[in-house]
């Protein structure tokens, strides 16, 4: 119990430092193009999709629930897939 609660804790830590802690698969709202991405450091930007210039906007998806995120731009709701089940499915259906 105690190494599960440290790794929450770093995970935490790690998003309070904007570190993308790859427990979800990046963002990207359907309705405006605003998209998550990640730097070669790990820290999570956002851009536009549909831009060459892939500097961060400094705009964040917010949390809204578990999974539930809304767009900072236009205010759209996004629902994030999980990584591990995404990592599942494919297993899955390489077997």
């Amino acid at each position: 119990m105690a190494l599960a609660q440290q790794l929450t804790e770093l995970r935490i830590h790690a998003r309070e430092l904007g570190l993308f802690t790859d427990d979800r698969e990046l963002l990207t709202c359907t309705s405006c193009g605003l998209m998550e991405d990640v730097t070669s450091e790990g820290f999570l930007i956002t851009c536009d999709v549909e831009s060459l210039d892939i500097n961060d906007s400094g705009l964040r998806f917010t949390e809204q629930q578990e999974g539930k995120f809304s767009c900072p731009r236009c205010g759209a709701n996004i629902v994030a897939g999980d990584i591990d089940s995404q990592n599942d499915s494919l297993q899955h259906d390489e077997g």
